[in-house]
């Protein structure tokens, strides 16, 4: 459970990333036991109470209609590239595949051949 302090964060940070956009659909998605399930939310039924602790994203950008799809996207708000390997391996090669990965970012980045990133975050399967 969140304290009080952790939920008014939250909302603010939603605030900001939405820009108080009352028009867009955003999503939360959760899963649980290996399932996700999705649903659709406004900026104006925004709850604390539907993010779980764990498992849990939100949407990073608004959508006209019921669905994450390209063709309703109404608001971009940042753009996410989600670098997952998903053949088993061992935890060490799966490290090389990362730091291998992280390389060649930072080699597009400085060739200018892709735009420098806000921030890289380490993922349980690769880079985001």
């Amino acid at each position: 459970m969140f304290t009080e302090k952790e939920k008014e964060q939250m909302t603010k940070f939603v605030s900001m990333l939405y820009h108080d956009d009352k028009n867009s659909n955003y999503f939360i998605c959760q899963y649980i036991g290996g399932t996700m399930f999705s649903e659709r939310i406004t900026y104006n039924t925004f709850s604390t109470d539907k993010v779980a602790d764990t498992d849990c994203y939100i949407s990073l950008n608004g959508f006209t209609g019921y669905h994450r799809r390209i063709k309703e996207c109404r608001q971009i708000n940042g753009i996410v590239y989600d670098l997952d390997y998903h053949d088993n391996t061992t935890p060490a090669y799966l490290d090389w595949i990362k730091k291998r990965s992280l390389i060649l970012i930072m080699e597009a980045v400085a060739d200018k051949q892709l735009y420098e990133p806000n921030i890289i975050t380490d993922t349980a399967r690769g880079l985001q």
